[in-house]
């Protein structure tokens, strides 16, 4: 074999592995944040408040009470997430060891006896229309991301239930980026952040304490008054979501 040729060949193999090395490190970082995705996984979902219980009390707030009622409008009850491969398939559920609807009870319950509120069956009414709460992972080159959703519908009705003073749509997201493997501690922690997200999302809302003030006083005509000031939404606009202090027909 003459020079030329030999350098021919070698460099026609330092170009082959320049292709090839690419594919065989998509391979390489797939396996690896695959992890056990094929054996079912379980996850305990918890809450911390952001704030550490350092919450600011609300003045009057120990004179009222609330009742916090959770509709668990999930599809499924029990599964809120899948592993995946290092190519994004969705593999093996991953399903929760706890009651999630209870657990999303006694967050909110958490935040309000921190700003001072009491919780009670005789209490203002306080429900919430879980919708989803589940964690998917995304494939990158390197690594992945956990991304978890929580979507609710909150509302607050007058002492006697029949008159809602406020409603709000919480859609919040938690992430967990730069993860080597999708596995169920990996989803927890981004489902943990989302419920998180939500609870700072509602008690950020200054109108959802003052729903909760207006509902105990019983201050329904100057809600109603406030509210018929305001232009109605048209029928079919779409619209899911009102921050604002409202009043809607008894049920």
């Amino acid at each position: 074999m003459t020079m030329v040729e030999t350098i021919r060949v070698i460099v026609n193999q330092v170009w082959f592995c320049r292709r090839l090395l690419p594919a065989m490190l998509s391979i390489v970082a797939g396996l690896s944040l695959a992890g056990c995705a094929l054996t079912q996984g379980q996850v305990d979902i918890s809450y911390t408040p952001a704030d550490s219980g350092e919450a600011t009390k609300v003045t009057g707030a120990e004179a009222i009470a609330a009742r916090i009622t959770v509709d668990d409008e999930r599809a499924s009850k029990d599964i809120v997430g899948h592993k995946s491969n290092g190519f994004g398939m969705e593999m093996a559920p991953i399903t929760a060891g706890n009651d999630v609807p209870q657990t999303l009870q006694s967050a909110i319950g958490t935040e309000l006896k921190d700003r001072g509120f009491t919780i009670a069956n005789a209490g203002v009414p306080v429900t919430v229309m879980l919708t989803k709460f589940d964690s998917r992972f995304q494939t990158g080159f390197w690594s992945g991301t956990a991304k978890a959703e929580v979507v609710m519908n909150v509302t607050v009705k007058d002492l006697n239930g029949g008159n809602i003073v406020y409603t709000k749509l919480i859609d919040a997201e938690g992430l967990n980026e730069g993860i080597q493997i999708a596995s169920s501690d990996n989803a927890q922690i981004a489902l943990d952040r989302a419920l998180q997200k939500a609870m700072s999302d509602l008690f950020a809302d200054n109108n959802f304490v003052a729903a909760l003030e207006t509902a105990a006083k019983g201050a329904i005509p100057q809600a109603r008054a406030a509210h018929s000031d305001r232009t109605a939404t048209p029928p079919g606009s779409g619209s899911t979501a009102n921050s604002q202090p409202t009043t809607a027909p008894s049920q």
